[in-house]
C-alpha cells in the first residue's frame, strides 16, 4: 500500500479597498506641516484681463448677495480639501462652500461668528455693490491648458457703500497644480462713513479657526479689518514693486503640495499599483519621493499617513516612518513595520490621512491620492509547498488503524502555526481529497486513522500546514491604533436608532479621550456626536435619510494633539410604514399588542387611537409596540401614526375579544 504526504500552504488572500471620502478640517497643534499653512508673499502686479462670464444679475441681490456654484475647471487643493466649484460674494470673496453669510462687517480673522464667510479667499472683503447705475462688473474664466490652469475671478469698478464713487478694482486667482492663490489690487478706495472703513485680505479656513490675513507694520500694511487703501497714484506707499497696485501670492506649506512615489524595484503590468520587492524578514519598506514636491517636516514619522495589511487583509501595525532630505525636501522615505515580513503574498501599503487629515496628495492628478496602494510582494519566505513523505508508515493486513508520522519543516516559526489538516483521496492517484482529520498541536505528528475498509485499495494521504497571519501588535504609538470599526450590526441595519462602533485603544499617550463625528456623506464639516474614555460607543442615529460616514480623535490631555481613526459608512434607509389594524389581546403571546412592523427603525414614533366617538382611548409620544387594550370594550377603533420624515398614517383598527 502506498501513502505520500505533502505539506503546502493554505492562504486566504483578501484586501478591502474603499471608495474615497471627503473630511472635515481639524486644528490641530503639533505633529506635521499641512496645508493649514501657507507663506504670504509680494508678486509683481500682473493681473489677468478682466474678461470672462459676467455675473451681472446672477447675484441674489445686488448689495450683500451671492452667486454659484460655478465650475472651477481643476481640482484645487485649499486647506488640505479639493474642491471643483465656487461661489462668490459680491462684497469680495470667493468661497468653496455653499451657504456663506452676506454680511459686510469685516470682522478680523480668524472668526467662527455667524456672519463672516469661511472656506474663502478675501480680496479683500468690505461693503462693495455688485452693480449699481451701471457700475460694477463682477466676472470669470477659466484660462490656460493642464497642469497650468487659471480660475480667474474679476471685480471690476466696484461702487463702494455710502461711497458710491469710490470704486476698486482687485483679481482672485487660483492656480492649478501648486495650488497657490494670487490677488491683485489695482485701486481700493476706502469708505470711511461705512463700517468703519473695514476691510480684509487674506484666508479663511472652513471652521473659522484658521486664517492668513496680510498683516506687518507702519501705513497701510495691517490688512485684517482694518482701514487700508491702494491706489497706483496715492504718494508716499512703499510697496516693493513698481506699481503701487499691488500682488500678493499665497503658497500652501505642506499636503496641497503633494508627493509620488518612484523608484520601485518593478512594475507588475497585471496590476493597477505599483510593485515593490523587499527581502525577507525585513521590516523596512523604502520609497522614493518625486524630486522637490514634498518639504521634510512634512512627513509624520509616527506613520499616520499610511495603512498596512498583511495578504489576509489584516491590518499591521506601523512602527514609524523616517525619510532623508535633499534641501529642505523629502528625497526618501522608509516605512519601518512592528513585525517582519515572514509570509509570502501581496502586502498593500495604502496611502490615508494622517494626524493633520490630510493625504500625501498628488502633484497635479498624477502623484497619490488617498487609498492609492503600493504593493509590497514577498516571494522569498515561508512556503511550505514541497512535499515531504511520511515516515514510519505501519499498515498491519488484519488491522483497520493506519499510523501516519510527519515531521514539520525545518526552523518553522511556531508562532504562525494554526493547525494540521489531513485528507486522503478515493484511489491512488486520484484528484478527488476529502478532508478526515485536523491537529490543533504543533507537536502532534502522529495521527492514528481508520480505514472504513481494508479492502478497497491503496489511496494518498495529504496533510497541509494552516499557518495563521499575525494580527495586531502593541506598538501604541500609530493611529492605526484606533481602527475604527462596526461593533455589531447595529450600525449597518438601515435603522434610525442606536449604532455600536468600538476601536482598539490609541497608546500614543497616556488617558487618550475620544471624541466620535459623524456628518452626511456630501457634508464637509463633522458633527460632533459625544466624547468618551472608553473604546466603544453607542451613536444615536438621526432620522433623515440618507448615507452618513463616521471617525474617531483621540486627543490627549490638554486636548492639543489629536489623531484620527479611519471612516465608516452606515446607511438610514426607507422603510414603509406597515400597521397591524387587528388586535386579539387574549393574553396568548400572539397579536395581544397594538403593532407597527420594525417600529425599531422608526424611533419617536407617535400613536394616538381614538373610538367610535372620536375619544381619545391612548395616545404616546415614542411608541414601543408595548399596548395592549386589555381594558377596552371590542369593537371598532381609528388610529393615526405619525412617524419622522413621513407623512402620517392612519385607519380603522378592530379589537377583537
Amino acid at each position: 500500500m502506498k501513502f505520500n504526504f505533502q505539506c503546502t500552504k493554505v492562504l486566504s488572500l483578501f484586501l478591502g479597498l474603499w471608495a474615497c471620502m471627503s473630511i472635515a478640517l481639524i486644528t490641530m497643534s503639533g505633529g506635521k506641516a499641512s496645508a493649514q499653512s501657507y507663506v504670504t508673499s509680494t508678486v509683481p502686479f500682473s493681473p489677468m484681463p478682466y474678461a470672462g462670464t459676467s455675473l451681472t444679475g446672477q447675484f441674489s441681490q445686488p448689495d450683500d448677495g451671492v452667486a454659484g456654484p460655478y465650475q472651477i475647471g481643476f481640482s484645487f487643493c485649499y486647506f488640505g480639501n479639493n474642491y471643483t466649484q465656487f461661489w462668490v460674494g459680491s462684497n469680495g470673496w470667493v468661497s468653496f462652500s455653499p451657504g456663506q453669510p452676506t454680511t459686510y462687517t469685516s470682522a478680523a480673522i480668524p472668526s467662527n461668528g455667524a456672519s463672516v464667510p469661511k472656506n474663502c479667499v478675501m480680496g479683500p472683503w468690505q461693503d462693495w455693490w455688485s452693480n449699481l447705475n451701471g457700475n460694477g462688473t463682477i466676472s470669470y474664466q477659466s484660462v490656460g491648458s493642464y497642469p497650468n490652469r487659471k480660475l480667474v475671478v474679476s471685480f471690476l469698478q466696484l461702487p463702494m457703500f455710502q461711497c458710491t464713487s469710490l470704486l476698486g478694482t482687485f483679481q482672485i486667482v487660483l492656480n492649478e497644480c501648486n495650488n497657490t492663490i494670487e490677488i491683485y489690487i489695482e485701486n481700493k478706495p476706502n469708505c470711511t462713513t461705512w463700517a468703519g472703513g473695514t476691510a480684509v485680505l487674506g484666508l479663511h479656513n472652513a471652521l473659522g479657526t484658521v486664517a492668513f490675513a496680510v498683516g506687518g507694520t507702519g501705513p497701510n500694511w495691517s490688512r485684517n479689518s482694518t482701514q487700508w487703501v491702494v491706489s497706483p497714484t496715492t504718494p508716499g506707499l512703499t510697496y516693493p514693486n513698481s506699481s503701487q497696485s499691488e500682488g500678493w501670492l499665497f503658497s500652501p506649506i505642506g499636503q496641497c503640495q503633494g508627493i509620488y512615489f518612484g523608484g520601485f524595484k518593478s512594475i507588475d503590468t497585471t496590476s493597477r499599483w505599483p510593485v515593490i520587492n523587499p527581502p525577507c524578514y525585513s521590516n523596512l519598506i523604502g520609497l522614493k519621493a518625486k524630486s522637490g514636491a514634498l518639504i521634510c517636516s512634512s512627513i509624520d514619522t509616527n506613520g499616520t499617513d499610511f495603512r498596512l495589511y498583511n495578504p489576509a487583509g489584516q491590518l499591521m501595525q506601523i512602527r514609524k516612518v523616517s525619510f532623508t532630505c535633499n534641501g529642505n525636501r523629502v528625497d526618501s522615505i522608509t516605512v519601518e513595520s512592528a513585525i517582519d515580513f515572514l509570509v509570502n503574498g501581496d502586502h498593500h501599503l495604502v496611502i490615508r490621512r494622517g494626524l493633520d487629515n490630510n493625504t500625501l496628495l498628488g502633484d497635479c492628478g498624477s502623484g497619490t491620492q488617498e487609498f492609492d496602494t503600493i504593493i509590497v510582494r514577498l516571494n522569498t519566505c515561508y512556503e511550505y509547498n514541497s512535499p515531504i513523505r511520511i515516515r514510519n508508515v505501519d499498515v498491519q493486513p488484519n488491522n483497520r488503524d493506519i499510523v501516519l508520522t510527519w515531521s514539520t519543516p525545518e526552523n518553522f516559526d511556531t508562532t504562525f502555526f494554526k493547525r494540521y489538516i489531513l485528507y486522503k483521496n478515493d484511489s491512488l492517484n486520484s484528484s478527488r481529497w476529502y478532508r478526515f482529520a485536523s491537529v490543533a498541536n504543533l507537536h502532534d505528528t502522529v495521527l492514528t486513522t481508520t480505514v472504513q475498509d481494508p479492502a478497497e485499495g491503496g489511496r494518498d494521504f495529504l496533510a497541509v500546514l494552516e499557518m495563521k497571519y499575525y494580527g495586531q501588535t502593541d506598538f501604541g504609538d500609530s493611529v492605526n491604533n484606533i481602527f475604527l470599526q462596526a461593533g455589531d450590526t447595529t450600525l449597518n441595519n438601515g435603522n434610525r436608532g442606536v449604532g455600536l462602533i468600538r476601536w482598539p485603544a490609541y497608546k500614543g499617550w497616556p488617558n487618550s479621550k475620544y471624541n466620535v463625528f459623524v456628518t452626511a456623506v456630501n457634508d464637509t464639516i463633522g458633527l460632533w456626536v459625544g466624547s468618551t474614555t472608553d473604546t466603544i460607543f453607542s451613536i444615536q442615529k438621526g432620522t433623515k435619510l440618507g448615507r452618513y460616514r463616521l471617525w474617531v480623535q483621540a486627543v490627549n490631555g490638554d486636548s492639543s494633539f489629536m489623531a484620527h481613526s479611519n471612516r465608516i459608512f452606515f446607511d438610514i434607509i426607507d422603510r414603509p410604514v406597515i400597521v397591524f389594524n387587528v388586535i386579539t389581546p387574549n393574553g396568548d403571546g400572539v397579536n395581544d399588542n397594538f403593532t407597527i412592523k420594525d417600529i425599531e427603525y422608526f424611533p419617536g414614533t407617535k400613536v394616538a387611537i381614538y373610538d367610535r366617538w372620536n375619544q381619545l382611548v391612548f395616545s404616546s409620544e415614542d411608541y414601543l409596540n408595548d399596548w395592549s387594550p386589555s381594558n377596552l370594550p371590542a369593537g371598532n377603533y381609528y388610529y393615526t401614526v405619525r412617524v419622522i420624515d413621513k407623512n402620517p398614517t392612519y385607519g380603522p383598527l378592530q379589537i377583537i375579544k
